[in-house]
């Protein structure tokens, strides 16, 4: 763990979400680079910034997979505005500002001021606290999750390599999103302007990451996807009939589930009216609705999820837009199921189409190939084997993480040398 000055190498990493219980995909992202880290010999320092939906119960067992958490606390409300006011009131030449033009400010900086920029989702007490800890531990790179923290990347010195894991490319699609009626977060420019503050870009995926290469021209821009987990072996014979979905309750998942059940579900059970769909995670009946033969079975522990992979007759994603890379469906690739997706959720994955899973061209399509592989032993099975293969090949950890490494190596050797 040791340099070769006896100081230890470490990583700081910076999130807003708790990795612990792996119920996202995002959540089980941080905890693979966690271990990754950790089994190069780095000492890892979690600077967590907890958003409302995180259980402080799940705090505690986070010394198992960080070395060092530090907990960043939420501003007090209104502190930051009281105290504008407060410089405003005590020095007359700001008054002037009142003549600034805010609007044109805006539309030239990308509401710089606005809830869009992606700045402010970064507390001004987490970067207090990334600056502690960099300064005491004196670490070699400093990770982003997202790139809601950059702004603390200012002022950094040389030696430190500052890196964003985007997991999503926000403005990538954007256009298309907002036309079919998705919020678009946050500004193309903000977020073009957290992106240039970093050494090193990592794109979840191909495409994102060739869209990283267009959004900040000259950064080193390099590809980790996701890492699968160890899964259970898949059961010799499935539970017939049952059709998995797994999703959190973001605006993506819950338009794809909808449409679905809307569309594709009755022709199915119209076919075959033995099938079941599970839905596991947060997307439960009060958020959905009730459903004829759909079970809602609600956040499940990482064991039990690892059993529903295992034993399912099908599993679908039925997400029709997203950024990123689709998570649920490299997981269920894993899990060697046979997967049913539409075009959103192949995303940067596109060469496993037609071997490893098949992907739907519209709702009449998709549940077509969900009842071919309830009725079809071979075809289902021709997929199951086609997605081990391809999750051996793409999603290994040292696959993964491959080109992090290579950018490690080169920048510890050359602060090695200095």
């Amino acid at each position: 763990m040791s340099a070769r000055d006896g100081t230890v190498r470490t990583a700081v990493v910076i999130g807003n979400f708790c990795p612990l219980p792996a119920t996202h995909g995002n959540r089980r992202r941080l905890l693979s680079l966690f271990a990754w880290l950790r089994a190069r010999g780095l000492r890892t320092v979690f600077v967590f910034q907890p958003s409302v939906y995180d259980d402080i119960s799940f705090f505690g067992p986070l010394d198992t997979v960080v070395d060092h958490c530090i907990v960043t606390e939420r501003p007090r409300k209104g502190a930051m505005s009281r105290g504008v006011s407060s410089i405003l009131a005590k020095t007359p030449a700001l008054w002037r500002l009142n003549r600034i033009d805010w609007n044109r400010l805006n539309r030239v900086y990308g509401n710089l001021w606005s809830d869009r920029n992606v700045d402010h989702v970064c507390w001004p007490t987490t970067v207090a606290a990334v600056r502690a800890a960099v300064r005491r531990y004196n670490p070699v790179v400093v990770i982003s999750a997202y790139p809601y923290f950059t702004r603390v990347f200012k002022g950094f010195p040389r030696r430190i390599l500052k890196v964003i894991d985007t997991m999503e490319v926000f403005q990538r699609g954007a256009e298309e999103r907002k036309q079919a009626g998705f919020v678009i977060e946050y500004s193309s420019a903000s977020e073009a302007r957290a992106l240039k503050r970093a050494d090193v870009l990592i794109g979840i995926q191909k495409n994102d990451a060739q869209a990283l290469r267009e959004i900040a021209p000259g950064k080193h821009v390099i590809t980790a996807e996701h890492p699968s987990r160890t899964m259970l072996p898949r059961s010799a014979v499935p539970e017939p009939g049952v059709i998995m979905y797994v999703g959190s309750t973001n605006e993506y998942n819950r338009r794809g589930l909808s449409m679905f059940l809307e569309h594709a579900w009755r022709p199915i059970l119209d076919a075959y009216p033995g099938a079941v769909l599970h839905v596991i995670g947060a997307l439960t009946e009060d958020v959905m609705g009730s459903h004829e033969r759909v079970e809602f079975k609600g956040i499940v522990s990482d064991s039990e999820l690892a059993q529903s992979y295992a034993s399912a007759h099908v599993v679908i994603n039925p997400q029709v837009n997203g950024t990123g890379l689709k998570i649920k469906s490299v997981e269920a690739i894993s899990a060697g199921c046979a997967v049913v997706m539409n075009a959103a959720g192949d995303d940067g994955i596109e060469e496993g189409s037609g071997t490893a899973f098949v992907v739907a061209s519209d709702w009449k399509e998709f549940s077509q190939y969900v009842l071919r592989i309830l009725a079809d032993e071979d075809f289902r099975l021709g997929l199951e084997h086609g997605a081990s293969r391809f999750a051996k090949e793409r999603f290994s950890m040292e696959t993964a993480f491959r080109e992090l490494a290579t950018v490690l190596d080169a920048h510890e050797a050359r602060i090695g040398s200095i």
